[in-house]
């Protein structure tokens, strides 16, 4: 079946395509030099070098499906990826902030505690496994159980279980624990050693509340399926009111300035955290990179 061409046009004109490509080029030169610095040798191997480059590379995934979706004049998903590129940011400025150390062993440890979970209802002989059972099968989403191999799982538990008995990540273990006592709910990473509750408290101490307030809500909407009325109506001199297309190509010089906007701050606090010694390759790149998308993504073309 053909798309409907009042709600979707693949094929741009060559202007808009052009135009597009241009938004999506400046990405994808943020996505290239940070491939570059992401492989950078480390002088010592450092725990928290270790996660802040998982961060940094998670982050290129979220640039890089920016690049695709601003070249193919999808706008509004890009607010998702915006939203957790911000994320990585807070992340990677909160684990340096303070306690580096020690917060990077609480991401392990948060991390593989999560994955014991998972695996438990997975496991035939744990004890959330028939929970988990009853509950799938209940809500018929899928057959649950079918495939799992319980030694498999119960070896992969093993493995996490003696990965946390590592010294190192005692202190981290020991505060999981406690604050499993008192906490309700999740625990995340950034809650262990008097962290923040929130994302929204990581920004403020961070200095980075008016971003969040301003723009990491709004994108919110959009991540949590609620954003369906800005920019998807449109309304013609008569007042009568249209659904805008998908693929609306609304507010894209924005997203992409945004994007690298992002990615210098990111990959800048990076090297200046981590290679010091470097700064001055990152300003060779970042001096002539800003001057050249701060002239071509001055304005705004698409409406």
């Amino acid at each position: 079946m053909k798309e409907d061409d009042a709600m979707l046009i693949r094929e741009k004109d060559e202007n808009l395509k052009n135009i597009l490509k241009r938004y999506a080029y400046y990405i994808e030169q943020a996505v290239n030099y940070g491939t570059h610095i992401l492989l950078w040798p480390s002088k010592e191997d450092r725990e928290e070098l270790n996660v802040i480059k998982l961060y940094l590379r998670y982050f290129l995934d979220m640039l890089d499906a920016l690049s695709i979706l601003v070249k193919a004049g999808s706008g509004e998903p890009t607010k998702s990826l915006l939203r957790s590129a911000f994320e990585i940011n807070l992340s990677v400025h909160f684990i340096y902030e303070k306690h580096t150390a020690s917060r990077a062993n609480a991401f392990w440890v948060v991390e593989k505690m999560d994955q014991l979970k998972e695996l438990d209802k997975m496991n035939p002989k744990g004890k959330h496994y028939q929970q988990a059972k009853q509950n799938f099968d209940k809500e018929g989403i899928i057959a649950f159980g079918s495939g799992i191999n319980g030694k498999k799982v119960r070896a992969q538990i093993k493995e996490i279980e003696d990965y946390l008995n590592a010294p190192e990540l005692k202190n981290a273990v020991d505060e999981y624990k406690r604050l499993k006592q008192t906490k309700t709910g999740k625990i995340y990473w950034y809650n262990l050693f008097d962290g923040v509750d929130t994302i929204e408290s990581m920004a403020r101490i961070l200095g980075k509340h008016t971003f969040y307030d301003i723009l990491y809500r709004h994108w919110s909407k959009t991540v949590h399926g609620n954003n369906i009325t800005k920019d998807k109506i449109h309304f013609d001199e008569h007042g009568n009111s249209f659904i805008k297309p998908i693929r609306h190509p609304v507010h894209l010089a924005w997203t992409a300035k945004m994007a690298c906007n992002l990615a210098i701050n990111t990959f800048g606090f990076y090297v200046r955290e981590s290679y010091p010694e470097r700064m001055a390759e990152f300003r060779a790149w970042e001096e002539p990179f800003i001057r050249d998308y701060e002239i071509d993504l001055g304005h705004e073309f698409i409406t």
